[in-house]
């Protein structure tokens, strides 16, 4: 059936030739974008794809199911056009084989295929939460008791650091957490000795990650008490009474803001210390008996009590003096060495545990998987043959909900792709961050690709649909002025603008398209179904 696409959904179906991001808001149409595309492929009579040959990794099975059946109806409906069409009916028969499916299924179908490569049982099982507990908690008395046993100083020190009440619970919570956190990166190994290596060659205290982090968040704070006195200034500008009332101390509190702003910025930490310390409100001028009760001064005057509270948080930032932050690089250094050994024993416990007992989880299956694909080499990584062969045989690859990957997965895809990486999704509908999702991932990308140019065709592009074909403007316009007050870089990891905003399209030429398109796949993600 026809339907009349939009400029930025035809850009979507047909752009070819390198590496592509798609960031598709709520109810843009990507899942019939994503059909259409697959479909337009199968159908390029000068450069046909064949349905085997893609690679479509969805998030849930809900939503890999819903994929297969509209892309083998789009192929049925053509067949009953076409009955005599060889290539068709070819393309029906090889779909049944194509590798439409979530990660795990993704990963799991690749280990058990190559089990003889992997130090893996081949009759191997997913574990269920229960197990993986009971497992968690063995490896962990196997871990303390280890320790313990050799009884290092400086796991001495980390467990008097870390002892709460009358056991070493926190230590042991730290571990798991850590082992976690871990997991999400492609070498986890590694990545634990970065943490270390951070405190036993201590940078500059403006380099360090700590650094880094807190003058980011320090800027933040002043940066908006600076902005909210702008526009105080601003709004009592012409206004004798209120400029009587505030103007002196306003203009005083932003001079004292763009000084600490200024420390901030060129990355001075004992200066911004002193600067966020000695800063005062100044006292402002009476208010006039006939503006007491009104709703612009009540609100200026709440704003100002809202800004000069933030240089209160700001002064507990700058607790303490650069000089201190080097004493306390090496104060932890050993400790936080101690940690991470700690976690790799763990780790290590954990892995003989779930060998004797011939299970793995997804973390486990997705990293035999990259030790498939990726050898970790002194310069980062390269790919296995394995990898090459995946390499060639799949002529694209399409991945739904990007946003809600990690480091681990995303190299995974890297691993198998040779600039035909189709990737879609919306970090305003990231969900997974507590299972170690990194909407990061897509943010970078996103602010690295250039937006895509059809007369220039230039990769790696990006493309935005924002054309929302569910709800009225009515809707779209509460949804865009709450997000606007609430995400920002530093809170939502975006800035909620004219790239984010939802722009509502009422009409829609296939009328047999559902007005709740995307409410199955938006429920299978709050529920976190998941394949194996």
């Amino acid at each position: 059936m026809s339907r009349n696409w939009t400029e930025a959904q035809k850009d979507a179906i047909n752009a070819k030739g390198g590496n592509v991001l798609v960031s598709a808001a709520a109810g843009s149409g990507k899942t019939a974008v994503l059909v259409e595309r697959v479909t337009q492929r199968i159908l390029d009579r000068e450069n046909p794809v064949r349905a085997d040959r893609f690679l479509i990794v969805t998030f849930t099975r809900a939503a890999a199911g819903e994929m297969r059946e509209r892309i083998d109806a789009a192929i049925n409906a053509l067949i009953a056009k076409n009955p005599a069409d060889s290539w068709l009916v070819n393309q029906k028969i090889l779909l049944s084989a194509a590798k439409i499916c979530t990660i795990d299924s993704f990963c799991s179908s690749l280990v058990r295929e190559n089990f003889n490569l992997l130090d893996l049982a081949p009759d191997f099982k997913t574990a269920d939460e229960g197990e993986l507990s009971v497992i968690s908690a063995e490896a962990c008395e196997a871990t303390m008791e280890e320790l313990y046993r050799k009884g290092d100083e400086s796991f001495r020190d980390l467990v008097e650091l870390l002892f709460a009440g009358r056991d070493d619970r926190g230590l042991a919570e730290s571990i798991v957490a850590l082992y976690k956190s871990s997991r999400s990166f492609p070498f986890p190994e590694s990545w634990l000795d970065s943490l270390a290596e951070e405190f036993e060659n201590c940078r500059t205290l403006a380099e360090s990650r700590h650094g880094e982090m807190l003058f980011n968040y320090a800027a933040t704070l002043c940066k908006y008490s600076l902005s909210i006195t702008e526009d105080s200034l601003r709004e009592i500008a012409g206004d004798p009474d209120l400029e009587k009332m505030l103007y002196d101390a306003l203009s005083t509190d932003k001079a004292q803001y763009e000084y600490i702003l200024e420390s901030i910025e060129n990355k001075k930490w004992d200066e911004a210390k002193r600067a966020a310390e000695n800063f005062k409100a100044t006292r402002r001028g009476n208010t006039p008996k006939h503006l007491k009760e009104d709703s612009l001064t009540l609100t200026l005057v709440e704003k100002r009590k809202v800004a000069t509270e933030n240089m209160k948080d700001l002064a507990k930032i700058f607790c303490c003096e650069e000089a201190d932050f080097y004493s306390d690089c090496e104060f932890f250094a050993p400790l936080v060495k101690s940690l991470v050994e700690a976690t790799k024993l763990y780790g290590k416990h954990l892995y003989e545990l779930k060998k004797e007992k011939k299970i793995a989880d997804f973390d486990d299956i997705t990293h035999a998987a990259l030790r498939l694909l990726v050898k970790e080499t002194a310069d980062g990584w390269e790919r296995t043959r394995e990898a090459e062969s995946l390499c060639e045989f799949y002529e694209e690859i399409l991945i739904d909900e990007y946003q809600d990957t990690n480091k681990a997965q995303d190299m995974l895809f890297t691993a198998i792709s040779k600039n035909n990486l189709f990737r879609v999704g919306d970090v305003k509908q990231s969900i997974y961050s507590f299972r170690q999702a990194m909407p990061g991932i897509f943010i970078e990308l996103k602010n690295a690709y250039k937006q895509y140019d059809r007369s220039e065709k230039a990769f790696p592009a990006k493309i935005l649909l924002g054309n929302n074909f569910r709800s009225r403007k009515g809707v779209t316009d509460i949804i865009n002025f709450v997000f606007s007050q609430l995400m920002s870089s530093e809170s939502g990891d975006i800035e909620y603008g004219a790239e984010e905003e939802l722009v509502p399209l009422a009409s829609y030429s296939e009328k047999s398209e559902p007005a709740t398109e995307l409410h199955l796949l938006d429920t299978t993600l709050l529920t976190g179904e998941r394949d194996n």
